[in-house]
């Protein structure tokens, strides 16, 4: 997305307003860098320190160009730039100088005039500060170099002495996706805009933007991204191997485990009709009604013997019936044929 703010207008309040319109507008649509481009004789002070507040306080990067002449308050602005992204044309030029009074002060009275002019001394002593911060040179120094004269500097002289970082080169434009600007400079005679233009970019010029200006590979982060998606893929199936292999051990456990469980109650039956306290027509009932060998032979422990064995002496062939045998046939609680198939 080319997002463009040209400053050829002198710089006033009108002028700085529509500046930090924009530029809060763009910050307001991404975080992609915000070029300035510059051809302006400069103007006035208040104003120039709105923008300057503006740049130090905007989420994105802002990348400044001078085309033509960065003269007085726009000099600043130039050098406000993201640093090694303030960039000059080959043949375009800065001019440095201290704050000018503009006010009409002819017949004032003494003391308004001294009001002013301390008020003159303080924003001068400002912009000094200012451009001293954004030069590198010390405040003394820019004092001494442009006090009562205007300094003007070539491209290359803009760079030596901290305005500016570089001349403009092809590759600048690409890679930072710079306009291709041209036409004449404010000294020889071209028309003063303030405007923004955009293009929307294609999805290769973006993703080539993305690496050059942002230092942001899309090709290689798709590719380790699909790198990953496999490796989760084959987690994942993994996973699900483990999870089907264990839900079957689970499952092949539990199966032995009831296995072993129903084998340990048909033992502990048998030993209850073994010692006559139970018939073995009840071994499916009584094995339905417990659910483990141990709460059978609880049950029973205590229960007196239900079946009568032959006395000593008897003949083999007699079957004998004891009391409570007799009791329990006679109630229903089984038959003469159970007696006679169980009674030893």
């Amino acid at each position: 997305m080319q997002r463009s703010i040209f400053i050829t207008e002198t710089i006033n309040k009108d002028t700085a307003s529509e500046i930090i319109r924009l530029m809060k507008q763009m910050e307001q649509e991404g975080n992609y860098p915000i070029k300035v481009y510059i051809n302006c004789y400069g103007g006035d002070v208040g104003a120039l320190f709105s923008i300057l507040d503006a740049i130090k306080t905007c989420k994105c990067e802002v990348i400044t160009v001078n085309i033509g002449e960065a003269d007085s308050a726009a000099s600043l602005i130039l050098a406000a730039g993201a640093k090694g992204k303030r960039f000059v044309t080959e043949n375009s030029r800065v001019m440095l100088h201290e704050v000018h009074i503009s006010t009409i002060i002819d017949g004032e009275p003494f003391s308004a005039v001294d009001s002013r002019l301390q008020e003159w001394s303080i924003l001068n002593e400002r912009y000094l500060t200012e451009l001293s911060g954004l030069t590198g040179k010390t405040l003394d120094q820019i004092k001494a170099d442009i006090s009562g004269k205007d300094v003007f500097l070539t491209a290359e002289e803009a760079i030596a002495y901290g305005v500016a970082d570089k001349i403009v080169t092809l590759e600048d434009k690409e890679r930072f996706n710079l306009m291709r600007v041209g036409g004449k400079t404010a000294d020889e005679g071209g028309k003063p805009a303030l405007n923004k233009q955009e293009s929307q970019m294609n999805k290769d010029e973006m993703i080539a933007a993305l690496k050059t200006q942002h230092g942001v590979d899309v090709a290689a982060i798709t590719a380790e991204n699909s790198q990953l998606k496999e490796q989760l893929e084959a987690a994942k199936a993994e996973t699900e191997t483990l999870t089907a292999s264990k839900k079957e051990l689970e499952e092949k456990i539990a199966a032995d485990k009831a296995a072993l469980e129903a084998s340990k109650k048909e033992a502990a039956f048998e030993a209850v009709v073994k010692a006559g306290k139970e018939f073995a027509n009840m071994k499916e009932q009584v094995l339905a009604t417990f659910d483990s060998a141990e709460k059978i032979e609880a049950f029973y422990k205590d229960r007196p013997t239900v079946l009568h064995t032959q006395p000593a002496g008897k003949d083999d062939g007699a079957i004998a019936e004891d009391e409570v045998t007799a009791k329990l046939i006679k109630e229903g609680k089984f038959t003469k044929e159970d007696a006679d198939k169980y009674l030893k």
